[in-house]
């Protein structure tokens, strides 16, 4: 997997590796993530390619996944923008290290009736996790825990 970490002076830096997978017909794609953590709040984002995926996919698709966290909020705002890829289905935030397939910790998108998008080149989705949203290993905790995770690489 390639990282690519931007540093900003006053920001601090925080590597994190974040495993969202798009999933789609014959195209799965995960991608590694880098934070900015200020005062008040976090940002995280992360570009989507094939060749990140475990194991890497062949494919044109790419994407930029967006994530930003309010420190007084009980949120995660997201955005999910993608370019040439076709028969989404579901997108999600895995927990796993570099390299590994792991267990779903967020679902971002899934279609109630599983049927694929067709071609997709914009907005995906966007949206706010809560804590009601997380699942797996997460199931149960506070959105805090699922950041926490992420600055320490957890997920």
């Amino acid at each position: 997997m390639r990282i690519v970490v931007v540093g900003i002076p006053i920001v601090m830096l925080l590597v994190v590796v974040v495993s969202p997978v798009i999933i789609g017909s014959n195209i799965a794609i995960s991608f590694p993530t880098f934070a900015f953590a200020t005062v008040s709040e976090q940002r995280f984002s992360a570009k989507l390619f094939g060749d990140m995926e475990v194991p890497p996919i062949e494919t044109n698709a790419t994407g930029l996944a967006e994530f930003r966290a309010t420190l007084n909020e009980d949120k995660v705002a997201y955005s999910l923008n993608v370019s040439d890829i076709d028969q989404v289905t579901m997108a999600h935030i895995h927990q796993a290290k570099e390299g590994e397939n792991g267990p779903v910790v967020v679902t971002l998108i899934r279609f109630k009736t599983l049927t694929p998008t067709g071609p997709v080149n914009g907005l995906l989705a966007q949206g706010n996790i809560t804590s009601a949203n997380l699942e797996g290993p997460f199931a149960g905790k506070q959105l805090s825990d699922l950041l926490s995770a992420m600055d320490s690489m957890g997920v």
